[in-house]
Order: C-alpha cells, then sequence, then structure tokens
C-alpha cells in the first residue's frame, strides 16, 4: 500500500480539488463526505497515511472524532490536518488542542496542501509526469 491521505469534507468542490491536486502525484486519495460514511471507514479499519478534516461540516464533532483518533493505537501518531474558508484563531487553537498537528486554509490550499502533506510524512511529494 502507497501513501494515502483520508479527507473527510461535504464540499464536493473542495474534494474534486483535493483529488486533482493528488493525481498529479503517487498519493492516493480516501475521499469521505459525512460522519457517518467516516465510521463506517473506521469499522472497516481504514488506515491511511494522513487525514484532513474539513472544520466547516461540524467543528465540535470533528474535534470529538480527533480526540477519539488519538486514543486509538492505530492513529495515534498519524497526521491530522483540518481546514476551513476562514481562519479562526479559536477554531485553529482547539484543533491543535485536539490533537490536529496542521490547520490550512482552503483559498490556498494546491501548494500548501501538498507542502503540508509532504512535511508532515517526511517525504517529497513530487508530480508525475
Amino acid at each position: 500500500m502507497g501513501t494515502q491521505i483520508l479527507v473527510l469534507s461535504p464540499d464536493q468542490e473542495a474534494q474534486e480539488s483535493i483529488q486533482e491536486i493528488f493525481n498529479q502525484t503517487a498519493v492516493e486519495v480516501i475521499s469521505i463526505d459525512s460522519f457517518k460514511a467516516m465510521a463506517n471507514a473506521l469499522k472497516e479499519k481504514v488506515v491511511p497515511s494522513i487525514m484532513l478534516f474539513d472544520l466547516t461540516m461540524d467543528f465540535s464533532r470533528c474535534m470529538e472524532l480527533i480526540q477519539f483518533l488519538r486514543k486509538k493505537d492505530a492513529y495515534a501518531e498519524m497526521p491530522i490536518m483540518v481546514m476551513t474558508d476562514i481562519p479562526d484563531p479559536t477554531q485553529i487553537k482547539s484543533s491543535m488542542e485536539a490533537g490536529a498537528n496542521r490547520y490550512i486554509s482552503k483559498t490556498f490550499l494546491y501548494n500548501t496542501l501538498l507542502n503540508t502533506t509532504g512535511d508532515l510524512l517526511q517525504i517529497r511529494i513530487r508530480r508525475q509526469t
């Protein structure tokens, strides 16, 4: 199994953008659009290399999910990023306290997502030619 990023976001446009970004790399995207689908993925023991949660879904549920994952051996050390449309310092601080590793803005998604994913996984993500 290669590098995988699990993206939890109800935002179809964001999902498509993220898929397009990683289509040019060797990173496989697992797209999930609801907490129910996320629960099913966890039951199926899906363990990606990194996760990205869209805080516009439901901020408090995202925080609960991050805290839950941090208590599970398979996810305790996994890099988790959070993203949102509008940076809110309080949400960013709460996300980091819950166990997220990084915050990214949807506004600067392309370069930030590739660079942050590579940084957290300690790999260089290159476009495939």
